[in-house]
C-alpha cells in the first residue's frame, strides 16, 4: 500500500494547490492541500509512483509505502 498526503507548505494548507498522482504513467487522481490517499499498489521495478504539481507553488508531501 502507498500513503500520500499533501501537507501544504510552511504550515499553510492551500486547498487551491493540487498535485496529480500517477502510477506507471496512469493518472490516479489529484490531492489538494490537506487531502490524502491510501491505496494498494502492485508495482514492479520498472514502474514509478510520481506526483506532478498543478502550479509552481511549493507543496510538501508526506508519503510511505508498506509491503510484505
Amino acid at each position: 500500500k502507498v500513503f500520500i498526503k499533501n501537507i501544504g507548505y510552511n504550515n499553510v494548507i492551500d486547498k487551491s494547490v493540487g498535485v496529480k498522482v500517477f502510477i506507471d504513467s496512469i493518472e490516479i487522481g489529484k490531492l489538494y492541500g490537506g487531502d490524502w490517499l491510501m491505496m494498494p499498489v502492485d508495482t514492479s521495478d520498472d514502474e514509478d509512483i510520481e506526483v506532478k504539481p498543478d502550479t509552481d507553488d511549493a507543496v510538501v508531501l508526506e508519503w510511505v509505502m508498506f509491503y510484505q
